[in-house]
C-alpha cells in the first residue's frame, strides 16, 4: 500500500479529484505492467490523504511513501519511510540540508509553475519604481496633489537578469514585449538560453561584463535559488559597478545579495531604488533598518506562492505527471540533485 500525503490548503475540489484520479490510474497501470505478481498482492494499491495542517502530518509522518506540498524541514525528518517528496515551491534550499530527507528519497521542485506569476510581480515592482509610485503614495497619504516630474520606461531600457530559468525567461520575454532595448541573461554555466535574451554570460563573467559595459543596466533582476554558488553573489563591489540610475529587484533568495551594502547605497543615492520580495531574516523584524531604507519596496515573500489559480493548476499538473513517472520507475520531471542543491 502506497500512502500519499497532500499538505496544500489551496487546493480546490477539482484539484483533489485530479490527484485522486491520477493516483488510482497510475497505480493500476503500474500493477498491470508488473511481471512480479505485485498486482495480486496489492503492492500498488494507493491511499491519498489530504492533511489538514502540519500537526496532522506530524501524527502520521512515518506512514507516507509520497508527499506533496509545503512541509517543515524539521517535521520531514520524522517521515522515515518517505521515498518521494514533490515540493510545491520553486526553491528547495531548506529541503536539501543533510538529514532532512531519508537516504535514497527523491525530491522535485515546482519552479516551472511560477514563471508567469513571479514575472508579473517583477514587472509591477519595476513599473512602480520607474513611475515613482512610492513617492505618489506618500503624497496621497499627505493629501498633497501635484506632479513629481520625469519618470522612466521599460521601453528602451537595458536589463541584466541573473537566472535564465523559467522565471528569468518569462521576465525577459515580457520585458522585450514592452520594448526593452537589451536583455542580458546571467547563468551559472555557459550555454544557450531563450531567444528573449540578447546575450548570455556566466556568473563568473558578471563583474568583468559590467566593468566593460559603458551604458550599464537600468535594472538588475535576481531570480536564482540559494545554492553554494549563489550565496553572496551580488557583492558591494558588484553594486559599485552599477550606474546610480540602476534599480535592483530580488525575487530569488535574500542571501544572494549583500543586504547591508544595498541599504547603504540606496540611502546614499548610489542606486536609484530596489524591490525585495526576499530578505534576511524572514519574517523581517519590525525594527529592522530595511523598513526605513530610501526608495525600497518590500513584499513578504509573496511573488510566487499559490495566490494565482494558474500557478496551482500548473503545480498540480506537474505532480500528477510525476506520479505516473514515480509508479513506473521513470525519471521525474524537475528532479533535484541533492548534492548540487538544485
Amino acid at each position: 500500500m502506497t500512502r500519499i500525503g497532500i499538505l496544500a490548503d489551496y487546493l480546490t475540489e477539482k484539484h483533489k479529484e485530479q490527484i485522486l484520479t491520477a493516483a488510482e490510474a497510475e497505480a493500476a497501470e503500474a500493477a498491470a505492467a508488473s511481471v512480479s505478481g505485485a498486482s495480486a498482492s496489492g503492492a500498488f494499491a494507493c491511499e491519498v490523504v489530504f492533511l489538514k495542517d502540519q500537526d496532522d502530518f506530524k501524527a502520521q509522518a512515518d506512514t507516507f511513501e509520497v508527499l506533496y506540498g509545503y512541509f517543515s524541514p524539521e517535521l520531514l525528518k520524522t517521515a522515515t519511510h518517505l521515498k518521494y517528496l514533490a515540493g510545491a515551491a520553486s526553491g528547495v534550499d531548506k529541503l536539501v540540508a543533510p538529514g532532512v530527507l531519508p537516504p535514497g528519497a527523491r525530491l522535485t521542485h515546482s519552479n516551472q509553475s511560477y514563471g508567469i506569476t513571479i514575472s508579473e510581480h517583477i514587472l509591477m515592482m519595476l513599473l512602480m519604481l520607474y513611475r515613482r509610485e512610492p513617492e505618489y503614495m506618500a503624497l496621497a497619504s499627505a493629501h498633497d496633489w501635484h506632479a513629481l516630474g520625469s519618470i522612466r520606461s521599460i521601453y528602451g531600457s537595458r536589463f541584466y537578469i541573473v537566472g535564465t530559468g523559467n522565471i528569468g525567461t518569462n521576465t525577459a520575454q515580457r520585458l522585450k514585449a514592452l520594448g526593452a532595448a537589451h536583455v542580458t541573461g546571467v547563468k551559472r554555466t555557459p550555454g544557450a538560453a531563450d531567444a528573449a535574451f540578447d546575450r548570455v554570460i556566466t556568473t563568473g563573467e558578471l563583474a568583468e561584463t559590467l566593468q566593460n559595459d559603458a551604458a550599464g543596466p537600468d535594472a538588475l533582476i535576481l531570480c536564482v535559488p540559494e545554492t553554494a554558488d549563489t550565496k553572496g553573489l551580488i557583492t558591494a563591489e558588484i553594486m559599485d559597478l552599477l550606474p546610480s540610475t540602476c534599480v535592483i529587484i530580488n525575487v530569488g533568495r535574500g542571501t544572494v545579495l549583500d543586504q547591508e551594502a544595498l541599504m547603504n547605497r540606496l540611502n546614499d543615492g548610489r542606486l536609484a531604488g530596489a524591490a525585495l520580495d526576499v530578505v534576511v531574516p524572514e519574517p523581517l523584524p519590525a525594527g529592522h533598518p530595511l523598513w526605513e531604507t530610501k526608495n525600497l519596496l518590500i513584499t513578504p515573500h509573496i511573488s510566487g506562492n499559490m495566490s494565482l489559480s494558474h500557478t496551482v493548476d500548473l503545480n498540480i499538473d506537474l505532480f500528477c505527471r510525476n506520479l505516473r513517472h514515480y509508479f513506473n520507475n521513470e525519471p521525474l520531471e524537475h528532479e533535484v540533485d541533492l548534492k548540487k542543491g538544485y
